[in-house]
């Protein structure tokens, strides 16, 4: 990331700030000419001329007088330091921005174009006037007296050189306004020429247009490179000659840090060079005078090597509102976390050697100075980064080599030991007063934040380094071009997105072979462990786990950086930026095992009682930030400290409901996303997995949030109401939707459905589940509606696993949501309906594009593919050439024949994230709606069973998602396939069974109607399905041709027993459609499991009569009908759990590891 000017786009502002002072001064002298000729040789003159010269000064005066005003406009009232923060992110810079290739190409429009504009227009006036002007001359020259009249002489002079002052400007004004063109082009012809013709020489330098990075990094760059060349160009024109140490000083006008003016090289070496002034920095004033100069310098070279390495947003997020403390405590989520390091200036401190310049810092400093807690600080902010340059592309070679070295190693056990060593004398024992309270405290953050730093950085890279490791077992999907491709492209999608924000960065580019490079780096993550675990008996941790324990006796941020600093070191590291389901177990292994470390008999006891305390209201403790809370709950079971599983669920539910009460951020939904996940592994692992579901259910809020989450879109006022007390009225329950349905002919649950579920619910469901699900009318003041395709997939999960078990399920809490079962099936089915709306991406990220770029005239189609991304290059490049008119640092991201039509919107993070939680969501709330249906099978409605029809007949039909080609998820696409039909298959002997049955069932007319309807549109799928498989052998297994028969064969699945399964080779799948005949064996026990609900669901179906309605059961009656279900649902209930941790498992579901 570019973090200041560059010394080539200083020389280019300078150069372009001395070209404006000339063109002024040459603006001034046909001015000053005309002011004079009209004043002293006005009487000369023709009315004409006057006019003419009178307009051309003040064309020019005007000219000036605005365009200072304009500047004045855009940069008054701001130091250079805001200005340089304010670009890219305050609109009062832009005058408009202009995008092409869907949104991925940007070019900003501001004051530097406003003033080309003006001087432009400007210019041609006065050229014009002047032209007239000239060719008055002959008027003078024919006059008879002209050569005795020396007035109308002097007056054809001033003309004459007024019109040469013109031409000498507009030339200086085209040079000015087309600058930044020919800047680059002569410095490109001359570093040519320099380098004789080598590009070694401009890839050293960074700044080839085409050089190394994937474009749309080049385009940040280039961006972020014009944005800093703007807050340079301020600095000239404002105070040039300021000192580095006078910048930084004065705040009001400037405020630049240390770096805009010296290298970090540089400032590292200010700083080394005055190491022994720092043991006496104490000293008398008098000392301190005398070494004022240096003292200063050292001083602004720290502050600045501070401010560099600080986290921050590094570029146009537009889906962050998190700032400040609040994103301090998200900064371990995988989205976020390593799109906050400037790895330019990480690259830079490291390859400085400032590590080891900041440890003399240490070592030299006494504790009471103002150096030893800055050096902390900027050890703190550059090792957090150390784990993103390792496989940052391009220049990340270097790095490597010096985790590899030897005097790192030492250099970092060296750093690790005095910091723990520090950390503990800052420790003030209870009842002792500490006389300088504020700087204590300032110390402590600085050096827990440092130990955090380095246990981050370790732990990030051993679990990447676990990750290279089973890199090569991966076996080639027959998707991309061998397993070279396969292993970058899975390096990639853990790495990706670690230099800019999710939403910019896309899966191309170079990274660092790991597997050839990753043998040294042991010994320094070997370093780390011991230093942290084992040097001095332990001190670190157990300094840590004591800051930890006594939150109200250290700084808030000290309590939040140890828990953080034993989450790092005690829990696996999430290096995806998705789950895909995968369970706690199968991250990568923990960097730090506690039964390993030395004299460890405390820290389990310790971790334990934390645990136990965050749940504790009245406990300093509970006020912990949430993601700390987080922490706790990982480290308890990634240690398998499971005797208070019941405290750690707990301390999840605090987590949602910090999510409930605070909606908005995306990375809030990413915090609820990791607690839902560690919610189902502790169900999952439990020793007592009754008892933790129970705990779920019977929680304040914790199913109703769950509920929540499941709702398509809610208003702010929904999570508000599961706050509020029980409401026991008997208020209608309604699915709380937006829209009414999307893109699904707004089809839902009538009125008087929600009514009678509503009427038969037991109290017990009542008031916040009816809250839940009332539906509000007017929503005006409420806020936007929430999305919720990120959090609903893990929450249907969840609600899966509470259900069913292997013991049966919780009875209970099937029943209460049986009771609102109208409104649960319109949730899942908005979910499932998600599936149309899956954004497209791309086949190919290698060669996709060229390929289709080559062979583009094959067709007529791919002709007007041709010619559209033709239209798109010329208006791109166009775009370019308007934004570089005037602008003194523009810098081109791509060259003028690179073939840029190839960025689109398409396999970039934010995608491929939303593709997979609609996936995911479906075959969650698949598996759910297929519980769910089967333990009210007698009891569904008609408006339910038209709800189920349309939508599933509708999904059966659309294209499965194609994902990104190293994802690897076929299954999830055939398991929704499959259950999708099964349903279907299931509901329609039932729907038969209602309309067809002798004698006829009293039915509705309306319903008769609706049911008739129905058993048209499925036949009408048949049919369809039919005619899309052609002739299929009469011998042909399956387990869908005769329900009847399938019937009969309990538990056989789609095939007879012997049958043999074949497995299609890889290839984009269809819902229903012509592709889809091939099932994997990986889905053998959940059909079988299926086939055996389906099996239960036809025999309650003859049970009843044919579908007849009976009367009303008894109390009695129903309780013994409900027993008898539940005892048909644990044989089903176990086998579909079988089915569910064999979908769980590798390589299906998730990237292959």
């Amino acid at each position: 990331m570019v973090y200041a000017a560059a010394p080539c786009v200083k020389r280019q502002v300078e150069a372009y700030v001395v070209l404006e002072k000339i063109e002024s001064a040459m603006g001034y002298l046909p001015l000053s000419v005309m002011a004079i000729a009209v004043g002293a040789l006005g009487q000369f003159m023709t009315a004409w001329i006057f006019c003419t010269g009178v307009a051309m000064s003040l064309f020019e005066g005007s000219s000036k007088y605005l365009r200072g005003r304009i500047h004045r406009f855009f940069f008054h009232g701001m130091s250079c330091c805001q200005v340089s923060t304010a670009q890219g992110t305050s609109d009062r810079y832009n005058l408009g921005t202009y995008t092409v290739l869907g949104g991925r190409f940007r070019v900003t429009l501001g004051y530097f174009f406003i003033i080309a504009v003006f001087r432009f227009i400007v210019m041609i006036i006065q050229l014009s006037l002047g032209i007239l002007l000239y060719l008055r001359i002959d008027e003078f020259k024919r006059n008879p007296d002209y050569k005795k009249d020396a007035g109308c002489r002097r007056v054809v002079e001033c003309i004459m050189f007024t019109f040469a002052c013109l031409v000498a400007h507009s030339v200086f004004v085209v040079l000015i306004i087309f600058f930044s063109v020919l800047w680059r082009f002569l410095s490109e012809r001359l570093s040519n020429i320099g380098c004789w013709g080598s590009t070694s020489c401009r890839e050293r330098d960074g700044s080839s247009p085409s050089g190394p990075g994937a474009l749309m990094e080049r385009v940040e760059r280039a961006q972020r490179t014009m944005e800093t060349g703007v807050a340079w160009y301020v600095h000239c024109h404002r105070h040039s000659g300021f000192t580095a140490a006078e910048a930084q000083a004065d705040k009001e006008q400037c405020g630049l840090q240390g770096y805009w003016f010296y290298s970090v090289k540089e400032l590292v070496n200010q700083v080394g060079d005055h190491v022994h002034d720092l043991a006496d920095e104490n000293r008398s004033a008098a000392s301190r005078l005398r070494g004022g100069r240096a003292r200063k310098e050292r001083t602004m070279a720290l502050e600045s090597l501070l401010d560099l390495s600080r986290e921050q947003r590094l570029s146009d997020c537009e889906d962050s509102t998190l700032h400040d403390e609040t994103a301090s405590y998200l900064q371990d989520l995988p989205q976020t976390s390593r799109c906050r390091h400037d790895v330019d200036a990480g690259r830079d401190f490291a390859l400085a050697g400032g590590y080891l310049v900041m440890l003399q810092v240490l070592k030299c400093c006494p504790e009471d100075s103002d150096g030893l807690p800055l050096a902390a600080s900027i050890l703190s902010g550059f090792a957090a980064g150390l784990s993103v340059l390792t496989w940052q592309p391009g220049q990340s070679q270097e790095i490597v080599e010096m985790l590899e070295h030897e005097d790192f190693c030492c250099c970092t056990r060296q750093v690790l030991k005095h910091l723990g060593k520090l950390m503990q004398r800052t420790i003030v024992p209870k009842g002792k007063d500490d006389c300088n309270l504020q700087r204590t405290q300032r110390l402590q953050e600085a050096l827990v934040s440092a130990i955090c730093s380095y246990a981050h950085a370790a732990s990030d890279i051993a679990a990447h380094l676990q990750h290279v490791a089973l890199l090569p077992r991966a076996q080639w999907n027959g998707i991309v071009n061998g397993d070279d491709e396969l292993t970058k492209h899975m390096r990639t999608l853990s790495n990706a997105f670690t230099t800019f924000c999710p939403l910019g960065w896309f899966l191309e580019g170079k990274f660092t072979p790991f597997q050839y490079s990753c043998d040294g780096w042991f010994q320094w993550l070997e370093t780390v462990r011991w230093a942290l675990t084992r040097a001095d008996d332990g001190i670190v941790l157990n300094t840590l786990l004591h800051c930890a324990s006594r939150p109200s006796d250290f700084p808030r941020k000290v309590v939040a950086d140890s828990i953080r600093t034993l989450s790092s070191l005690f829990s696996p590291r999430m290096i995806y930026w998705h789950r895909f389901d995968m369970r706690h177990v199968e991250l990568p292994e923990l960097f730090i095992n506690i039964s390993s470390v030395k004299a460890s008999a405390n820290l389990p006891e310790g971790l334990k009682s934390l645990v136990v305390r965050c749940c504790d209201e009245d406990d300093p403790l509970f006020s912990v930030p949430v993601f700390s809370k987080l922490q706790l709950a990982k480290m308890a079971i990634s240690q398998d400290i499971r005797d208070n599983d019941e405290n750690v669920v707990q301390v999840l539910l605090l987590c949602l409901s910090y999510w409930r009460r605070a909606l908005g951020a995306k990375e809030l939904d990413w915090l609820v996303c990791e607690t839902v996940e560690m919610l189902r592994d502790v169900v999952r692992s439990s020793h007592n997995p009754a008892e933790i579901r129970r705990f779920i259910v019977d929680s304040p809020g914790g199913l109703e949030c769950l509920t929540l989450m499941l709702q398509p879109l809610f208003p702010r006022i929904a999570a508000i109401r599961i706050d509020t007390e029980q409401d026991t009225s008997d208020a209608p329950v309604a699915p709380l939707s937006g829209d009414g349905g999307r893109g699904d002919g707004g089809r839902g649950p009538s009125a008087e459905v929600q009514v009678a579920a509503a009427s038969s619910s037991s109290s017990a469901s009542k008031g916040v589940f009816r809250n839940l699900f009332r539906h509000v009318t007017d929503v005006s003041w409420t806020g936007d509606e929430q999305v919720s395709i990120r959090y609903s997939a893990p929450a249907a999960g969840l609600l899966q696993d509470i259900i069913t078990t292997a013991s049966g399920g919780d009875r209970e809490t099937r029943d209460l949501l049986n009771q609102n079962v109208s409104a649960f099936l319109f949730s899942l089915m908005q979910m499932l309906m998600n599936l149309i709306n899956l954004k497209p991406l791309g086949q190919s990220l290698i060669n996709g594009a060229a390929q289709a770029q080559r062979h583009c005239f094959a067709r007529v189609e791919k002709g007007q593919a041709c010619a559209q991304r033709l239209c798109q290059h010329i208006s791109a490049h166009f775009l370019l050439f308007v934004e570089s008119l005037s602008h003194p640092a523009w810098h081109p991201p791509c060259g003028p024949m690179e073939a840029i039509t190839i960025v689109s919107g398409d396999n970039i993070m934010e995608d491929l994230e939303w593709n997979v939680n609609i996936l995911l969501g479906a075959r969650n709330a698949l598996r759910l709606l297929d519980h769910l249906i089967d333990s009210r099978w007698e009891k569904l409605s008609v408006e339910e069973i038209d709800l189920l029809i349309h939508r599933l007949v509708r999904l059966r039909q659309v294209p499965a998602p194609q994902l990104h080609l190293v994802l690897a998820l076929p299954d999830w696409n055939e398991e929704i396939k499959n259950k999708i039909t099964r349903l279907l298959d299931d509901i329609k002997p039932f729907i038969q069974g209602k309309v067809r049955s002798s004698p006829p069932l009293p039915l509705q007319p309306k319903e008769r109607e609706v049911l008739t309807a129905c058993l048209n549109v499925l036949q009408a799928h048949d049919n369809r399905k039919q005619q899309e498989t052609g002739n299929r052998p009469q011998d042909e297994p399956t387990g869908r041709r005769n329900p009847q028969a399938r019937g009969r064969q309990v538990g056989t699945g789609r095939q007879k027993q012997g049958t043999p399964t074949s497995r299609p080779p890889s290839h984009p799948l269809t819902i229903g459609g012509a592709g889809a005949t091939g099932v994997g064996s990986g889905d053998q026990d959940g059909d079988d499991t299926v086939g055996q609900l389906s099996h239960n669901r036809r025999q309650k179906g003859k049970g009843r009569g044919r579908g007849k309605l009976l009367p009303e059961d008894s109390d009695q009656t129903r309780k013994s009908r409900s027993m008898e279900l539940a005892r048909k649902q644990n044989v089903s209930s176990a086998e579909d759990t079988n089915q569910g941790d064999a979908a769980d498992a590798p390589p299906s579901g998730r990237p292959i590891l």
